[in-house]
This record gives structure tokens, sequence and C-alpha cells, in this order.
């Protein structure tokens, strides 16, 4: 993971850059930025708070609705189970 802020007169950025390994087998990678003015936010130390409560729901998203699950399935899978002529509803729904 790589992250970090810079500040010149009158503009402020934050960012962070990764990568997140979900089990079984699924990496996501990332990239969250923000940018704003001086008048829309104040310094980075009151914006860094709410930043990093962003990012942790966003990830908290990601493992949930990606991580490890009987019934999971990735694209492939289920292109190689298209490709077999399976066409019943489990194979063509997105889990």
């Amino acid at each position: 993971m790589k992250g970090g802020n810079l500040e010149v007169p009158g503009e402020h950025a934050l960012s962070v850059a990764g990568g997140m390994f979900i089990p079984p087998r699924r990496w996501v990678y990332y990239s969250l930025m923000i940018n704003w003015l001086d008048g829309e936010g104040g310094d980075v130390a009151q914006v860094e708070g709410p930043f990093v409560s962003a990012c942790k729901q966003i990830f908290t998203l990601l493992r949930d609705r990606l991580g490890s699950s009987a019934t999971l399935r990735t694209g492939l899978d289920r292109a190689r189970r298209l490709s077999r002529g399976d066409r019943t509803e489990s194979a063509i729904k997105l889990e």
C-alpha cells in the first residue's frame, strides 16, 4: 500500500493505492483520492478522519461482497460453465 498527502497554498490532496487479497482467490486493486480547496474542507488533519472512515467502509463492502462463500463464482467460473452449455440460473446469475 502507498499513500500520502500534498498541501500547497489553498489546495490539498490525500491518496492511498494498493491491492487487497480477498480469499479464496481474488485480488482487488484500488486507488482512492480526494482533493479540495481551502473553503471546501479545511486542512488535511480535518479531512483525514472522514477519508479513512470512507476507505474502511469501501474495503469492508468489498470483503463482504467478494469474500469466500460456497456459492461464490468468479466471472471465469461462469464463463466455463456457460461454454459447456450450462444454462441453469445458477450458472448465469451474477452472485
